[in-house]
């Protein structure tokens, strides 16, 4: 599966010279924790001591991404939630739908929020016991509870709120993949 992403993230970037507004929606730097480096300086006047303090956030930088990076990935959020395989099948489904459905592509960006998403929503269409978002919080440590809720909602809502995996649709990816 790694390799179709890896796939669709380079045809991407070397066909598609901005990224679209759909895509932008999935922007990593709008879900993560900002970095922030913090500044002090103390000093003493006559009478009581000073400090001054300077905030400067860490600037973001999306780095090209490799099979490594995608295996990696997947891997840290299928093995820390416990999931099973058949959620990877069903999350590559649920991207190539969001592509062809909203037109989004998948980039150095974007990939990871959208891989979470998928892998999010694959697991609550699969499994039989549902993890809540809060529980990705506390096992995963990737995004804030806000942020994975409207992950889930823009990714649900671009697919026209069909999230549906057919038997037929989920052996025919399988059988590819394999």
């Amino acid at each position: 599966m790694s390799y179709v992403l890896i796939r669709h993230i380079h045809d991407a970037e070397r066909l598609i010279r901005n990224p679209t507004e759909a895509a932008l929606l999935f922007h990593e730097y709008e879900f993560i924790r900002h970095n922030w480096n913090v500044y002090s300086a103390r000093g003493y006047s006559s009478t009581m001591p000073l400090f001054y303090f300077n905030f400067e956030e860490i600037p973001y930088r999306a780095l090209d991404v490799d099979h490594g990076d995608v295996v990696k990935f997947m891997k840290y959020v299928i093995d820390r939630m416990e999931l099973c395989t058949e959620c990877i099948v069903i999350s590559l489904i649920y991207i190539e739908k969001l592509m062809a459905t909203s037109k989004i592509e998948i980039r150095n960006i974007n990939w990871k929020p959208l891989i979470f998403t998928a892998i999010l929503l694959a697991s609550k269409f699969w499994e039989d016991i549902n993890f809540w978002n809060v529980d990705y919080v506390e096992g995963l440590d990737l995004y804030p509870l806000k942020a994975i809720n409207r992950m889930e909602s823009e990714f649900i809502s671009l697919c026209d709120y069909n999230i549906y995996v057919s038997a037929q649709k989920y052996i025919t990816y399988q059988t590819q993949i394999q």
